[in-house]
């Protein structure tokens, strides 16, 4: 069927999909329009206009877009139109010829008029936008190069030699300008200064490079104070600097200030306050505070590598630049002082926003009925927030280095909060998006019947703490992520739940789960991988507990993750994850006190999950993990009421060399659920088409054809072992159809 009227239509990995773009507003590599073509197409406000894709679905695939178009409520034509320009003036008209000068002045006048559309011209727009709780309103690009920043320059800087530091300068910052936490110069984040030192020309790589990035703790480390013979090698205090830690259990993250520490010395402390210790906040034997990791940051005396910064109490900024290759400086040759307004300084967290109701519960966004529409722009420095939306569609957005914090608040001994990008309410779309660069939060996705379509979450939660998730999708019923790439995180990747009945405390009397009639959140041909970079005990799709009933993950590929590949954790109940490719869990070394729950291909605690159809290749420790034992108790949360576990979970027609129960239970349990139609081999005996190309058909002579057993939505008796069939067109998952998205 034709995918008219949702004009982005999707890949969503179906072998039967074919798409070609076909002109695109503003978008990164398709030909200009003229004016007029531009502003007929700004008027689909809520649709995802910009990367128009002409498609013939198959059934399945038709089915899961139809239902997306079905359940949105996309922003009507609008007749309003306005038109914005960095040169332009916010007395003037704001037609085509006589532009606004700022967004939030179209915002306003299109939101007074009761919608409309602002055409937004090339440039950078140094503002936040607010909308109102009644916002119909559309931003669309006009072309390439529509910056909504939540940077500024620092301007008129003076800049002198910083005596007895190499190629370091200093100058004053202005009151005004003062207290910023992320800085750029010439485009490139820089680092405050640190130990150990980060590479600034490879800033992608190194800030999530758990050898160079972080420093091991000694042997001797306890909790509250860290021991470490390379601190010996200063020859200055680090008392005063951030700690940033990453100890104990190392799912958590946590920062603290430095004390107790002399120049030369061994060790420091930190409070003895870290909320989510878990079992490490009692004495116990198997406790090891050391093999733990740790950086310093935010001393002057740490500054000595190039791409560093530092800024005093009394706003001396000190800054040592990158030398730039087009110099051609020889060795030793310190390159010359930033130039005027070549430094950028974080200010602004949020460049769009919505209003936030005073409780973000269900219901609880009456008077607030939002719908608005971001398309083809770039928001930089500086993310959005966009609460109680009704069919709002963010289409071919960018957002670089959106969000960022050097502490973690949210872990502080009274939580507090760090800038998130948020999208909350219902039938909401976000689409042919990107999300790149930020040291914590991705997005958050919340609410019924939301979509997240060929979008691209990368490298995020550079702290590796369980309290930033690259992609959260929670809240309702009929959420789905679709045909998107999550890639290069810190700790867990894609975590996903419809709230539930929540646990009762310990001895606490337990209400009843909320029927499963009707429960349904989808992740589908989705590319997952290389995740849990930093922290541990961390899975690239993860769920846990009651809220996890109803959850659907199939024709996913999900890879190179440090320990555990896809996980239903403690207690989890009735998922259905199916024709999911599984390797490379668990490649990285792990030397420390998580080492013995690493390196699980599909983890399924809990009970009454269906399970068929997965191919699991290559894990460290084994393809599949399903306890059989009664659930722990866990005394330092509250839990359900504790039952055996897998004894109502069936697996079929799935590969998995290695089958274990050591994920929750002792090593000589017996395995979880009931097995039909498997197969158990390494990679070499599957003869697989091409895995290494992301082909994983099998061959004419593969023993995998025809040796499964009759499973759901299969008509066939029997069926091939694993995700794809020889005799059918090949599935492909990830975001697609765009440079950063290659096809695979």
């Amino acid at each position: 069927a034709r995918a008219s009227p949702f004009r982005c239509c999707l890949g969503l990995g179906d072998p039967n999909f074919k798409f070609r773009l076909v002109g695109a507003v503003g978008s990164r590599d398709q030909g200009r329009r003229s004016g007029s073509e531009r502003a007929s197409c700004s008027h689909t406000v809520g649709t995802a206009r910009f990367w128009r894709i002409q498609a013939m679905l198959s059934p399945i695939v038709a089915a899961i877009l139809g239902s997306v178009v079905q359940n949105s409520n996309p922003l009507v034509r609008l007749s309003g139109e306005w038109w914005v320009s960095p040169n332009g003036s916010d007395s003037a008209s704001g037609a085509a010829g006589e532009p606004f000068r700022t967004v939030q002045h179209c915002a306003n006048v299109a939101a007074a008029a009761r919608g409309g559309t602002c055409h937004l011209a090339a440039g950078v727009y140094r503002e936040q936008v607010a909308f109102n709780s009644s916002a119909r309103v559309n931003l669309a690009a006009l072309e390439d190069g529509v910056v909504l920043s939540g940077l500024d320059p620092l301007s008129s800087l003076k800049w002198s030699p910083a005596p007895g530091m190499e190629c370091t300068y200093k100058a004053t910052v202005g009151t005004a300008q003062s207290g910023f936490q992320q800085l750029f110069h010439n485009g490139a984040m820089m680092v405050e200064a640190r130990w150990p030192n980060l590479d600034t020309t490879k800033l992608s790589e190194s800030v999530l490079d758990r050898d160079t990035a972080w420093e091991p703790t000694g042997l001797h480390s306890v909790y509250g104070e860290i021991h470490d013979p390379a601190l010996s090698g200063f020859n200055f205090s680090w008392n005063g600097a951030l700690a940033t830690l990453q100890v104990a259990h190392q799912f958590f993250t946590w920062t603290r200030p430095v004390s107790n520490h002399t120049a030369g010395g061994p060790s420091f402390s930190y409070p003895k306050d870290l909320p989510g210790l878990a079992e490490w906040s009692v004495p116990s034997p198997y406790q090891n505070w050391a093999k733990n990791q740790y950086f310093l940051s935010g001393k002057l005396e740490a500054l000595d590598f190039p791409g560093e910064w530092f800024l005093d109490a009394s706003n001396t900024l000190y800054f040592r630049p990158v030398a730039p290759t087009h110099l051609g400086l020889s060795q030793g040759e310190c390159p010359p002082p930033p130039t005027d307004g070549s430094i950028e300084v974080k200010t602004r967290d949020y460049v769009v926003t919505t209003p936030q109701p005073t409780n973000t519960g269900p219901g609880n966004c009456a008077g607030n009925n939002v719908t608005v529409g971001l398309s083809g722009l770039t928001l930089l420095g500086g993310t959005l927030e966009l609460w109680c939306c009704a069919g709002c569609t963010v289409s071919n957005v960018t957002l670089s280095y959106p969000t960022f914090n050097r502490e973690i608040p949210e872990m502080d001994a009274t939580p507090g909060k760090t800038a998130k990008t948020t999208v909350a309410g219902w039938n909401n779309v976000i689409v042919d998006s990107t999300l790149t660069m930020s040291n914590n939060h991705g997005l958050a996705v919340s609410g019924s019947n939301n979509a997240v379509l060929n979008t691209l979450i990368d490298r995020t939660d550079w702290l590796g703490t369980l309290e930033y998730i690259p992609l959260a999708v929670d809240g309702g019923n009929g959420n789905r992520v679709i045909n998107s790439t999550v890639r290069y995180f810190g700790n867990a990747g894609v975590v996903t739940s419809i709230a539930n009945t929540p646990p009762a405390a310990q001895n606490g009397t337990q209400n009843p789960p909320m029927p499963m009639a009707g429960r349904n959140l989808e992740v589908a041909y989705c590319h997952i991988h290389h995740g849990g970079l930093i922290g541990k005990d961390s899975a690239a799709l993860y769920t846990g507990g009651w809220s996890s009933a109803g959850l659907h993950w199939h024709h996913n590929w999900v890879h190179d993750a440090t320990e555990k590949c896809i996980r239903g954790d403690d207690q989890s109940r009735n998922m259905t994850v199916h024709h999911n490719v599984i390797f490379n869990c668990g490649r990285a070394p792990v030397n420390d006190s998580q080492s013995e729950v690493a390196g699980f291909g599909l983890v399924l605690k809990g009970n009454g999950h269906s399970v068929y159809g997965n191919t699991i290749f290559s894990a460290a420790t084994a393809e599949l993990c399903l306890p059989s034992c009664v659930e722990r108790l866990k005394p330092f949360r509250p839990q359900y009421p504790r039952q055996t576990q897998n004894g109502q979970t069936t697996i079929l027609n799935s590969i998995a060399s290695v089958k274990s129960a050591k994920c929750g239970c002792n090593a000589t349990s017996p395995v979880g659920g009931t097995f039909k139609g498997m197969y158990a081999g390494e990679l070499a005996s599957l003869k697989l088409t091409n895995s290494d190309g992301y082909d994983f058909r099998p061959l004419p002579n593969s023993p995998l054809i025809g040796a499964g057993v009759q499973a759901p939505g299969n008509p066939k008796i029997h069926p091939d072992i694993g995700a794809y069939q020889h005799d059918a067109p090949r599935w492909v998952a990830g975001c697609r159809g765009r440079p950063e998205c290659p096809d695979l």
